[in-house]
C-alpha cells in the first residue's frame, strides 16, 4: 500500500488557506470601496454617473481686525477716533489755510468767529505733535482775547459808531460818538466816555464823519493818551496801507494795565484793527493781565454799587449786584472786602433794597422782590415843626445848604459821565455830608432829655450818615 509524503500534505493545506484568505480579503476590499449600505435599497437601471460639480468651498467667517495703535497718545481729556467711517488725517495744507484764516479773523478782533473755525477742527486728527500743539496755542491765544474782552467797559467787540465832529465857537472841537438835539442843548458822549451837555449857541458846527475821517480823528486822539502813558504810536505807510506800531518811550515803565486801557479805548469806538495788537503788548508786560484787569474791573463795579445805593438809584442797583457782581465778580477782593464780608455794607444794601440781601453768586439772577419805589423828596426837604427854635432851625437849614452842595458833586461822581475825575467829586461830596451830619447831630444835641426830638431832624441825620458812609466806601475802594 503505498502512502503519501508527510510535506506534500501540508503544502496543499497552506495552498488552501492562502486562496482562501484572498479571497475573502478581496471581497473585503470591494465592499470597503463600494459602500453599498449607503445606497438607496430601490432598485434602478444601471447608469454611468455623472461627473460630480465641485462645490464652492465655505470659507471661514471673516475676524473683525484688531484696531491698529494709535500713531501718537491721545491728549488727556480727548476721545480718540474710533469710528472708521471718520473723516481722515487733517493734512498740512489744511492747518495752513485754517491759520491763516484766524490770523485775518484776530487781526480784525473777530475773536468769537475764530474761536468757531479753531473748533472745527479735533486736535486728535492731526498726527504730527508740533502742529497739534500750535493749534491749541492758537485756541489758548483766542480764548484769553474774548475773556480780556469781557473786562473792558463795553465787554464785546463792536462796529465803530457813527461819529460826529462838533465845532465850537472857542476853535475847539469835539469827537461825539453819540449827539442829541434836546431844546437849546446838545446831549452827547465823547469818544472818551464823558457824558455832558453844551449850549447850542456855543456850537458852531457839527458834521457827521465818514468811517475813514472817522478812524484817523480818533487815532489822534489815542495817540495823545498814549504820549500821556509813556507810549508812542506811530502810524507809517507801506505800499498800500497803514501799518500801526506801539513802542514804550524811553526811559519809561509802562504796565499792561495801560496798553489794555488803550485797547480798551480802541473797543469802545470801534477800532478793532488795533485791538489785538495793543493786548499782545499789554499781555507782554503782564503775564498775569486777565487777573488784573478783572480785579481792577471788580473794583469799578463795587464803586459804582455805591454809587447808585447812594444817590440813591434802587433798581440800578439791584440788577448790578444780582446781574453783574454775583454772577461774574464775587471772586475779587473788592466785592469780597467791601461787600460780601462787611457787615456795614450789607444793611446798607438791605435798608436800600428792602429786603434781606443774599450775596452769593446765583446761576440766574432772580427778579427784584419788590416793586420800584415811587419818587420820594429827600429828608431835607421834610418841614421841622412850627414850635422849632429859631437857634435850632438856623443850625439845620445850613445842614440842608450843605446836604444839597454835597448832592451837586455826588451826582457828578457817577464813573459813566466823569469817568476821569469822579474820585474829586466823590470826595467833595465826602467832605460836605460830613459837615452835613455835624450841622445836624448838633442840632439834635440842642434838645434836652425830656424834649422830643422831631422825626424830619432825625431822618435828615440818618439819611446823610447812610451817604457819609457809602461815599468814604467809594474813596477807599479807589486807593
Amino acid at each position: 500500500m503505498t502512502s503519501l509524503a508527510p510535506g506534500a500534505f501540508r503544502f496543499g493545506q497552506k495552498l488552501t488557506v492562502v486562496l482562501l484568505l484572498a479571497c475573502v480579503s478581496g471581497f473585503v476590499w470591494a465592499m470597503l470601496e463600494r459602500r453599498p449600505w449607503e445606497q438607496q435599497n430601490e432598485p434602478g437601471p444601471v447608469v454611468r454617473d455623472k461627473p460630480v460639480q465641485p462645490e464652492t468651498p465655505l470659507l471661514p467667517e471673516p475676524r473683525t481686525p484688531d484696531p491698529e495703535p494709535e500713531p501718537y497718545p491721545t491728549p488727556e481729556g480727548e476721545t480718540p477716533v474710533t469710528n472708521p467711517s471718520a473723516p481722515s488725517e487733517v493734512s498740512k495744507s489744511e492747518l495752513d489755510t485754517l491759520f491763516r484764516k484766524v490770523r485775518e479773523m484776530l487781526s480784525k478782533a473777530e475773536y468769537d468767529a475764530a474761536a468757531e473755525e479753531l473748533e472745527k477742527i479735533n486736535v486728535v486728527r492731526i498726527p504730527q505733535k508740533e502742529r497739534r500743539n500750535t493749534l491749541r496755542g492758537w485756541k489758548s491765544r483766542t480764548r484769553i482775547y474774548q475773556e480780556l474782552v469781557r473786562e473792558t467797559k463795553e465787554g464785546r467787540i463792536i462796529p465803530m459808531p457813527e461819529m460826529t465832529r462838533m465845532e465850537l465857537k472857542n476853535g475847539g472841537k469835539i469827537i461825539c460818538r453819540t449827539l442829541s438835539r434836546d431844546g437849546e442843548h446838545f446831549t452827547l458822549e465823547d469818544i472818551r466816555g464823558i457824558r455832558t451837555t453844551i449850549p447850542k449857541v456855543q456850537v458852531v458846527r457839527v458834521k457827521i464823519l465818514d468811517p475813514d475821517t472817522a478812524f484817523w480823528e480818533v487815532w489822534e486822539k489815542l495817540k495823545s493818551i498814549a504820549a500821556g502813558s509813556g507810549i508812542l504810536a506811530r502810524d507809517q505807510k507801506e505800499g498800500n496801507q497803514y501799518v500801526f506800531r506801539f513802542e514804550i518811550q524811553k526811559g519809561r515803565s509802562v504796565s499792561g494795565g495801560k496798553f489794555f486801557a488803550l485797547a480798551d479805548f480802541c473797543i469802545s469806538n470801534g477800532m478793532n484793527q488795533l485791538v489785538t495788537t495793543l493786548l499782545d503788548e499789554a499781555l507782554n508786560q503782564d503775564r498775569n493781565l486777565l487777573k488784573t484787569v478783572h480785579e481792577k474791573k471788580g473794583a469799578r463795579l463795587v464803586s459804582l454799587l455805591f454809587y447808585f445805593m447812594s444817590v440813591p438809584s434802587p433798581a440800578d442797583a439791584e440788577i448790578l449786584l444780582q446781574k453783574v457782581l454775583q454772577p461774574h465778580y464775587s471772586d475779587t477782593q473788592a466785592f469780597r472786602d467791601k461787600v460780601k464780608n462787611d457787615t456795614e455794607s450789607r444793611d446798607l444794601l438791605s435798608k436800600i433794597l428792602k429786603r434781606a440781601v443774599k450775596l452769593e453768586p446765583d446761576t440766574e439772577a432772580p427778579p427784584p422782590t419788590h416793586s420800584p419805589d415811587p419818587e420820594t423828596k429827600p429828608a431835607t426837604e421834610e418841614k421841622l415843626p412850627n414850635t422849632t427854635p429859631e437857634k435850632i432851625q438856623k443850625t439845620v437849614l445850613e445842614g440842608d445848604r450843605l446836604y444839597k452842595k454835597a448832592m451837586e458833586h455826588l451826582l457828578e461822581s457817577d464813573p459813566s459821565k466823569n469817568p476821569g475825575n469822579w474820585g474829586k467829586e466823590n470826595k467833595k461830596a465826602l467832605e460836605l455830608f460830613r459837615k452835613a451830619a455835624k450841622a445836624f447831630a448838633t442840632a439834635q444835641e440842642a434838645y434836652s432829655e425830656n424834649e422830643k426830638i422831631p422825626q424830619a431832624l432825625m431822618n435828615r441825620f440818618r439819611e446823610t450818615q447812610i451817604r457819609l458812609s457809602l461815599c468814604r466806601k467809594r474813596a477807599l475802594s479807589t486807593r
